[in-house]
């Protein structure tokens, strides 16, 4: 079993509540633990716990917002629905539209997210003969696997040796 190693989430920095958040953290964090008794690498090792539980917190907060708002679009965007059904009005043809482009808009920081891990792992894996490599490796075996070929008198040959 591998232990978790936490990575930070590059994402949460160009958040500004989040970084106020945690400059107001480590203002607070320094204020309270100004103790001449405790070495400076003890302080600094305890500071990056604080400060990880702090991004931890925002992470999963900005998290449950964006799902909140995500919920709420597909309800918005129901009611929208069953109401221009029986009214067939074109304001609630435009509300219906602008609410699916918002809608639309949601994925992109999902799929930007995606880019940027998939980026750093092939990065960090690129010269190194590894699982990255493993998987790809596999994954080009099984599209490229034959299970069975039908011979030209209508049999069928199952093994490795009887398709070559």
């Amino acid at each position: 079993m591998t232990k978790y190693q936490w990575k930070l989430n590059p994402h949460l920095l160009p958040n500004t509540p989040t970084r106020k958040a945690i400059e107001t953290c480590n203002h607070q964090y320094f204020d309270t633990n100004k103790t001449p008794d405790t070495s400076s690498t003890i302080q600094w090792e305890a500071h990056k716990c604080v400060i990880r539980g702090e991004l931890i917190k925002w992470g999963s907060h900005l998290k449950r917002e964006k799902s909140k708002t995500r919920k709420k679009l597909y309800q918005d965007i129901k009611t929208l629905e069953e109401s221009h059904k029986t009214s067939l009005s074109e304001s609630d043809f435009a509300k219906l539209m602008s609410l699916r482009s918002e809608l639309k808009i949601l994925p992109n920081d999902t799929t930007k997210k995606a880019m940027l891990w998939s980026k750093q792992r092939y990065y960090t894996h690129r010269d190194r003969c590894g699982r990255l490599l493993a998987s790809a490796l596999k994954e080009q075996q099984q599209r490229t696997y034959i299970p069975k070929m039908r011979r030209a008198d209508g049999t069928l040959a199952h093994t490795a040796e009887d398709i070559a």
